[in-house]
């Protein structure tokens, strides 16, 4: 039984760890940086690309994390699309928005 809980805490380490070490690899490279938004990208992938926290993307797309089940499209991931049609925002206004926060954040960390 003890084997059996150790393998089950390796699997899951590594399941975990191997997700992590994918998205660093992937971010890192510049072509995935600063990506121009598009309607199929949720606000995970916005706050990777822009190396913007959760708050500020939260803050940015308008999301109510009490909420978020319920303003869902049938359940299924929110998307860059369902927050332009929930907010009436237009993708332009969004870019800058996130161009916006992106400039800021620098500018307090002095880079």
């Amino acid at each position: 039984m003890l084997a059996l809980a150790a393998a089950a805490m390796i699997f899951a380490t590594g399941f975990f760890v191997s997700g992590f070490v994918a998205d660093a690899i992937y971010f890192n490279d510049p072509a995935n940086q600063n990506r121009p938004l598009e309607r199929w990208m949720s606000p995970r992938y916005v706050g990777q690309s822009w190396q913007l926290p959760r708050p500020v993307i939260v803050e940015i797309m308008e999301i109510d994390p009490e909420a978020e089940p319920a303003t869902r499209p049938k359940g299924g991931p929110r998307t860059v699309g369902h927050v332009l049609e929930r907010t009436g925002m237009t993708m332009e206004e969004l870019e800058a928005r996130v161009r916006e926060a992106q400039q800021e954040l620098r500018a307090r960390r002095g880079k």
